[in-house]
């Protein structure tokens, strides 16, 4: 198991000693807390695309929001918490995929439902989260890392896995053609209150999307959203974003706001080493 979740962040081009020093120093809660986690994800159909993409999803995460933490140095207890809080971010998603066959504008609060089903599953006690400090932190982190915005007072992992999930699904449209469709309206629209919002430099509500071209937009306003330079680093320096425009048709329609999120990306780096 350990050398398939190495195999499967490649794509990061970070060293690998920091993603087998993760592995190895977290080698009795990696078999605990996958355990468990396999246990629950195999009561769904895994041959169903939705439910496995969802759950390789969450495998990339929980190591990408640890190396994440390392890079910030953050405690020991608190990259061991990253990891948790990212296997775990997505529990919600597949009684959703289940439900409706697909996600977003499922009036379904897959984040709100995860934290449920954490709490009436007496899932944390299992992966020895014993502190209620940690409990409460990962809830938060779980609740809001899928909401629009952030509260102003909230924990640093509630901002830390937003930007490692946001940084898998630009990853996830730069190799997964099964994305590349919105309810099925391959639309090239753009409305103007979308339009407006994303030179604004805000991000999009997803209850405004309705054509395949608003979602890209949308996903690229991702990016404003990025909580740390680091984060915008790894995006810049695996040219998600322009791998993300290659393999558009009708480029365009959306040459400027590939553009506004280059220029983005460079003033917010500028000053970062």
């Amino acid at each position: 198991m350990r050398i398939t979740i190495v195999i499967k962040i490649r794509w990061y081009r970070e060293k690998y000693f920091a993603l087998i020093f993760i592995t190895i120093f977290f080698k009795k809660d990696v078999v605990s807390i996958y355990k468990e986690f396999d246990e629950y994800v195999n009561s769904f159909n895994f041959l169903d695309k939705g439910i496995n993409r969802k759950i390789s999803h969450s495998k990339r995460v929980a190591i990408l929001n640890a190396k994440l933490a390392m890079d910030l140095k953050w405690s020991f207890d608190d990259v061991k918490l990253a990891k948790q809080i990212g296997l775990l971010h997505d529990i919600g998603r597949f009684d959703e995929w289940k439900k409706f066959k697909k996600y977003d504008q499922n009036k379904f609060d897959h984040g709100e439902h995860g934290v449920n089903i954490l709490k009436n599953n007496n899932y944390l006690n299992k992966f020895n989260l014993l502190k209620k400090e940690d409990k409460d932190i990962l809830y938060e982190a779980i609740y809001y890392h899928n909401k629009y915005q952030l509260p102003k007072k909230v924990n640093d992992h509630a901002k830390l896995i937003r930007d490692a999930d946001k940084i898998d699904i630009l990853y996830l449209h730069t190799i997964d053609d099964g994305l590349n469709s919105y309810n099925n309206n391959f639309s090239n629209t753009i409305s103007a209150k979308i339009h407006k919002e994303f030179m604004e430099g805000k991000s999009i509500l997803v209850e405004d999307v309705n054509t395949y071209a608003e979602f890209m937009v949308l996903t690229l306003a991702f990016i404003y959203d990025i909580n740390y330079e680091d984060s915008l680093k790894i995006i810049k320096e695996n040219n998600f974003i322009n791998k993300i425009y290659n393999k558009l048709d009708n480029k365009e329609i959306y040459e400027a706001y590939f553009n506004k999120i280059n220029n983005y990306m460079e003033k917010r780096l500028k000053n970062v080493r």
